[in-house]
């Protein structure tokens, strides 16, 4: 038992000091044409088969654990409405009636092309659920309204996950591509099959694993893939839609929003990952070089946090076995403790 709890012991301290390179790293990292999305594009996105360069954009992405700061915001984002983050996932409406909710970057993105990978699961005890949960990239923040609890009128593209059946056409939970110039109010009622731009029917509610959902936009077009969620395998990805020649803002928000009505799920989204895409021979351009301070002094605070739970662990543990100092390390093997030769 004393070796069994020595070995619990010292996983802990292993943890925490992964925890603490983990924060090291991301501390180095930290200090180192007109849009129209309604489909009616201007000329000239064909696609490229060269493979782009990716390259992930930290402060456009959140992902658990300890994705929640001590004063409850989440880094390089904002959430609003009935949103509430937690340290693994952000649930952006609980399964109440009437709410709504969304998170937001809190800055604009300065790269033209861009894949996220969104990681989600939408819950709810009943056979039909509702509204359904939104990914956004807008020109502005929309973060407020009743399309999928964002504004309406954006100017960008919405990729929406329409959990009910407005039309009665029996072709819900869909999957659904909406571009909008700033101008087009979203046909609710018709579950905006008049201002598709693209489209195919996926049912992700009450899945086993979580479901994922990847959105490229590359050289003008648009494409997405699910995977969904019957499967632990990451990479299982089916297709599901695809737009061409579409302009959208070379500078935008990326976003997530969820909604319920007389029917209700919980929306929560465990991973928001953002990469940039840059033309193969074309520059990528440098990543930041500072940060804003109020953010420097959180990270800085941050770090300093876990820096005392470590060295506090590890005080705890020689205390707790003192006869372990100094001696040559065990490992443990089908539950047996086995020295190390």
């Amino acid at each position: 038992m004393v070796a069994l709890r020595a070995r619990e012991d010292g996983s802990a301290a292993v943890a925490a000091k992964k925890l603490l390179v983990a924060v090291c790293l991301c501390l180095s990292s930290l200090f180192l044409s007109p849009a129209d999305a309604t489909g009616q594009a201007e000329s000239g996105g064909a696609s490229g088969a060269a493979v782009p360069h990716r390259r992930f954009e930290y402060k456009y992405s959140f992902k658990g654990p300890h994705l929640v700061q001590p004063d409850g915001s989440v880094p390089f984002w904002v959430h609003t409405g009935n949103a509430i983050p937690s340290a693994d996932q952000i649930r952006i409406t609980p399964s109440l009636k009437s709410q709504r909710g969304s998170v937001w970057t809190k800055n604009k993105s300065i790269f033209e092309y861009w894949e996220i990978e969104v990681t989600f699961r939408v819950t709810g005890r009943g056979r039909v659920g509702a509204d359904g949960l939104a990914i956004w990239y807008t020109e502005g923040q929309g973060l407020d309204g009743q399309v999928f609890g964002a504004a309406d009128n954006w100017n960008g593209v919405g990729i929406f996950f329409d959990s009910f059946d407005n039309d009665a056409k029996k072709n819900n939970p869909a999957v659904i591509v909406v571009g909008n110039n700033g101008k087009l109010h979203y046909d609710h009622q018709n579950d905006g099959s008049t201002q598709a731009l693209a489209s195919c029917q996926r049912d992700f509610r009450n899945k086993p694993y979580p479901v994922r959902a990847k959105v490229v936009y590359y050289q003008k077009i648009l494409s997405v893939l699910i995977n969904n969620g019957f499967t632990p395998d990451k990479e299982d990805y089916e297709f599901c839609a695809r737009v061409e020649n579409m302009v959208l803002p070379t500078q935008g928000y990326f976003g997530i929003s969820a909604a319920t009505g007389g029917l209700a799920d919980d929306h929560d989204v465990l991973s928001f990952l953002t990469f940039q895409l840059t033309e193969p021979g074309k520059m990528t351009p440098p990543p930041d070089a500072e940060i804003a301070e109020k953010d420097k002094e959180k990270y800085q605070e941050e770090f300093q946090h876990f820096q005392q739970e470590l060295d506090k662990r590890k005080e705890d543990f020689k205390k707790e076995h003192p006869d372990t100092q100094g001696q040559p390390g065990k490992w443990s093997k089908d539950g047996l403790d086995v020295e190390s030769q």
